[in-house]
């Protein structure tokens, strides 16, 4: 008859390494040891965890942070923006109803960010180039997209 062998695999400083028994006929038996952690590797598991929540916690901040700031400027700029629209397209109206020959006519004027849109019918070419004309002395129009319909 055959003599177990037994096998030993290092593991932790002060923890026994798990045991192997081979019995020779082909079965194995597993012996294991489990102390878990010791005293010291608990609190230095504390720690790590301890110092990642800190880490996470301060890079949410951050970020909220960065969030915050950036959405407010925007905020500001479109409040600024639409303003501007606001001015623009008054000014505009203002200098149709100044015109003599344009006074009558029904167009509407919209702006986006500088760009004037104007649409409506208009009795002439010649009327269609002046309403043109008048839309880019308006300080602020950036582009003018004039979709005016020539009726006459």
């Amino acid at each position: 008859m055959m003599r177990a062998k037994a096998a030993r695999i290092g593991g932790w400083q002060n923890e026994p390494a798990p045991q192997f028994t081979f019995d020779g006929r082909g079965s194995h038996q597993m012996t294991f040891y489990l102390n878990g952690p010791t005293k010291k590797e608990r609190q230095l598991m504390k720690n790590i965890k301890l110092l990642a929540l800190v880490l996470s916690a301060a890079v949410l901040a951050g970020c909220a942070g960065m969030k915050q700031s950036g959405a407010g400027s925007s905020a500001s700029q479109q409040s600024s923006s639409a303003t501007d629209d606001t001015a623009i397209v008054s000014k505009i109206k203002s200098g149709l109803a100044a015109d003599a020959d344009l006074k009558d006519t029904k167009i509407d004027v919209t702006s986006a960010q500088g760009a004037v849109r104007l649409k409506g019918e208009i009795k002439s070419l010649a009327l269609r180039r002046k309403v043109d004309a008048i839309v880019k002395d308006v300080p602020g129009v950036k582009s003018v997209d004039n979709q005016l319909i020539v009726t006459g």
